[in-house]
Formats: C-alpha cells, structure tokens, sequence
C-alpha cells in the first residue's frame, strides 16, 4: 500500500467492488483538526496521494486515470463552493 490514509481508501475500494453496499450517514461520527504539516493539509499531497491510489494501488490505464482525476477534482472544488 502506498501509504495509511491511502489504505483506508483502497479498503473501502475493495469492499465495494466485492459487492457490498456501504451507506452515508446524516451524522459525523468524529471530529478532528488538521495540523500544519498532516497529510491532510496540504490539497497538492492529496491529489498525489489519490493519482497514486489509481496508478499503484488499482493499477488503472493512464486514460482511466486521468478520467477519475478530473472526477475527483471537480468534485472537489463543487465542495468546497
């Protein structure tokens, strides 16, 4: 696995493709703070965690890629509107 919140994201992937349903929930089950220098805070780290998630970890085609990239971007700045 590329890196621990990576492999939370690819668990759940996997989870997913096996078939199973996972549901939202209305209701936060956490809180936190992100720090300076977390892996969170910075927008650049996450987009390269998440290209290495497609490349590495699901071992996608550039084309396919670059197609969920763009998805994961947009979505990410209609968010943050």
């Amino acid at each position: 696995m590329v890196n621990v919140m990576n492999e939370d994201i690819a668990t759940w992937w996997k989870l997913l493709k096996k078939g199973n349903i996972a549901y939202g929930l209305n209701e936060p089950l956490v809180f936190y703070r992100r720090y300076k220098n977390s892996k969170t805070s910075s927008k650049i780290k996450n987009a390269t965690y998440r290209w290495e998630l497609y490349r590495k970890v699901e071992k996608l085609s550039l084309l396919k890629s670059i197609y969920y990239f763009l998805h994961y971007i947009f979505y990410g700045i209609v968010k943050r509107i």
